[in-house]
């Protein structure tokens, strides 16, 4: 709901709150540990199935075999995905805060499959 705009106000940075839903669900325990060990068991409890996927680089990558809001998503990807993007930021923030999110690639959400790549974030050492 917060992503719609309210009576005759302006359409929310969507992104934006995404963000804002992603640190809000984050669970909250120490957020230490490796990628795999803390956002795999998040994007699990969300229901996106996800395995790791390694980039090229072997930076950490997943593959979502899942879209829990497939239904939503085929009336209006782009409103979806950009609240799922923002939502997977705000999950890094709080548990991964070393990482920022490279790239989110969406894709037909029946056929699960998006995929999320990260990197070290600014300043970050490895």
């Amino acid at each position: 709901a917060r992503a719609l705009p309210s009576r005759g106000g302006e359409q929310p940075d969507l992104e934006a709150v995404g963000r804002a839903i992603g640190r809000e669900l984050a669970p909250r325990d120490d957020g230490a540990g490796e990628p795999d060990d803390v956002l795999m068991p998040a994007l699990s409890a969300l229901g996106f199935r996800p395995t790791a996927d390694p980039g090229p680089d072997g930076a950490p990558g997943y593959c979502l075999g899942n879209c829990p809001y497939r239904d939503a998503a085929r009336q209006n990807a782009d409103v979806v995905c950009t609240l799922h993007r923002g939502m997977t930021e705000g999950l890094l923030e709080v548990l991964a805060p070393s990482l920022r999110l490279a790239a989110f690639v969406p894709r037909d959400p029946d056929a699960g499959a998006c995929r999320i790549e990260l990197a070290l974030a600014e300043g970050a050492s490895a």
